[in-house]
């Protein structure tokens, strides 16, 4: 038990939790002063907001008026709040590393462990909406931010920082001076921002963009959904100079007309370089009448993109699921491990896009179908391992490039585009411009023939179990492609390399962010290591022999008076209910 005790106490240290006092908040448009300590007491989301904007960066034992520290948790109860009240209005700043737990039960008395975590999706949702109108969409008069975290810009400079590390951000979270604002279970809806984007962004209040904003700071978000949101560009999550991590959420019917309607990711200058880590989250339906990358937006900086569905969005042009593009004095490291980036689309013509040579007849690249998964540009380096990277747009029998490489590589020597172990479509007319280091191992299986209807027969994205949607590639495809001894998968010693060097990579051997799970798909479901021959490729392994339940328990049957129960789908489900249904944070098998 004493062992016990010690672990527990060493985990909730490692969370930043031990010494953290516990705050409840409910719905509400003005501050209280009340202290928070009960839900009868309870504070609204304003009294936090009026605390920081009079105690702005003061740490802790800094000045007698600072009331919360970084680490304290925020319990939110379930309801609707409008975090900004005015039309075209802008959340209120939040300096501190605090953690926000959405979606829970104020019936059910105060919580005792500040690491508590209702079960996901909550029976009392949180959401934070910028729906003035009640229309329950995106639309003029509409707030146009619901979450705004900047710590600020003179983040633990130069003088503190270690020799050779120029990322100042990262070291100020290396130095315990940033943490992290951990949002847990929230859902962000419907912002409208008609403003045009400024052609430079800076750290002025102008700079505020998407319905969830982090500049020069650290946010994490967890469990949690972005939709109908609408802006110029970064509708959804915008990303400004600082860290970030999200896990199990859900990005759909975003809307822009330039670039990252669902999430947007900039800037890598010297002290505030944008890294960070997307780890099983869903992409789709986000939409751009214009330019590139409806789903993601990598303009500068470094992204992590592992055990992720991007799916399903549309853009005019190439790049409809993700661009790693911008301006060419910047940098752009993009990582994509066991993911599939498949059947999103372009809408243009191709006569709006691509030049016919006078002479030949030849099309610099034939159709809005090149790129139209990923589209890289003005230098950067990207590494695809474990993925499908497949378009829809085909003619049945012949896949289009799924991805295009366009403009000049002024550094071509030292970027690359590194494949490993990925299903692809053809390669054929994806290169103009400067070719730059190209390392395509024979691991891959890059093919025409690897159309959507091939890859994924007549699988649709949906709720496969798991936390966000999946689609399944087609089992059969892939046993007759290893059968052929055409398709090499990685084989179990070869992700665990990957894993063992993702450790020495700057993100996590500076920060201590987690390392990725490599031995889990995208619904947090053991892969298959038993057969070298059956690792699948991709974010959802067809390969396994787990359910990926783990600790269940038996019952002959659940009372809902001891809370709400779910099936796998999520669904709410009566006592009556037979099956595998989740209350809390356990599984049992109701017979």
């Amino acid at each position: 038990m004493k062992l016990k005790s010690l672990l527990v106490i060493a985990a909730l240290a490692f969370c930043g939790y031990v010494n953290a006092e516990t705050y409840y908040v409910v719905p509400g448009e003005f501050a209280t002063g009340n202290d928070g300590k009960t839900w009868a007491t309870a504070i609204t989301i304003w009294d936090i907001y009026a605390h920081e904007a009079t105690e702005k960066k003061p740490d802790a034992g800094t000045t007698e008026n600072v009331k919360f520290y970084n680490d304290d948790v925020f319990f939110f109860a379930g309801g609707t709040y409008y975090p900004s009240p005015t039309p075209a209005g802008v959340a209120p700043r939040i300096y501190r590393g605090f953690v926000f737990v959405g979606g829970c039960d104020p019936t059910k008395g105060e919580i005792s462990d500040p690491s508590w975590r209702p079960a996901y999706p909550s029976a009392t949702p949180t959401i934070f909406s910028g729906d003035l109108d009640g229309n329950e969409i995106a639309s003029p008069g509409d707030s146009r931010n619901l979450m705004h975290m900047r710590r600020g810009s003179t983040l633990n400079e130069s003088t503190t920082a270690d020799v050779g590390d120029v990322y100042t951000v990262v070291q100020a979270a290396k130095d315990g001076t940033l943490r992290p604002l951990r949002i847990h279970g929230f859902e962000f809806k419907c912002c409208y921002n008609e403003e045009e984007f400024p052609s430079s962004e800076s750290s002025s209040d102008a700079a505020i963009w998407g319905a969830v904003d982090s500049q020069q700071g650290w946010i994490e978000l967890y469990n949690c959904s972005i939709h109908d949101n609408y802006a110029d560009k970064a509708a959804g999550l915008h990303i400004y100079g600082s860290l970030y991590r999200v896990e199990d959420c859900q990005f759909y019917n975003n809307m822009a007309r330039q670039t990252g309607a669902a999430m947007r990711v900039n800037v890598n200058a010297n002290t505030r370089y944008s890294r960070g880590v997307v780890e099983r989250c869903a992409f789709y339906n986000n939409t751009l009448t214009d330019r590139y990358g409806a789903a993601i937006a990598l303009t500068a900086g470094e992204m992590y993109l592992v055990n992720s569905t991007v799916s399903g969005n549309t853009s005019f042009c190439e790049g409809a699921g993700i661009v790693a593009n911008g301006g060419a004095h910047a940098d752009r490291k993009l990582h994509l491990i066991n993911c599939t980036v498949a059947g999103n689309e372009c809408t243009a013509d191709p006569a709006e896009l691509y030049k016919t040579d006078p002479e030949t007849g030849a099309v610099t690249n034939p159709g809005s179908w090149v790129g139209s998964e990923l589209r890289l540009a003005n230098d950067p380096n990207c590494e695809i391992w474990n993925s499908i990277i497949v378009g829809k747009m085909d003619d049945g029998t012949v896949a289009y490039a799924p991805f295009v490489i366009k403009d000049e590589f002024k550094e071509a020597s030292i970027k690359s585009l590194k494949l490993s172990f990925s299903i692809i479509g053809t390669m054929e007319g994806l290169l103009e411009g400067q070719k730059p280091s190209l390392d395509l191992d024979e691991m891959n299986y890059q093919n025409e023939a690897n159309t959507w209807l091939a890859v994924f027969a007549d699988a649709v994205l949906q709720d496969n179990g798991g936390n966000t949607m999946t689609v399944i590639p087609s089992k059969a495809y892939f046993d007759g492609l290893a059968a052929s001894s055409i398709y090499w998968p990685p084989y179990v010693n070869d992700a665990t390399n990957l894993a063992t060097a993702l450790t020495m990579a700057p993100l996590f051997a500076t920060t201590g962010f987690a390392v990725p799970d490599l031995t889990v798909d995208q619904r947090k479901v053991a892969r298959n290591t038993e057969s070298e021959a059956d690792y699948a490729p991709g974010a959802y392994d067809f390969y396994t022999a787990s359910t990926g339940i783990e600790g269940i328990s038996l019952s002959p049957a659940l009372s809902t008076r001891e809370g709400a129960i779910y099936n796998l789908q999520g669904v709410k489900v009566n006592g009556n209910y037979r099956g595998i249904v989740i209350r809390g944070d356990k599984k049992y098998v109701v017979k």
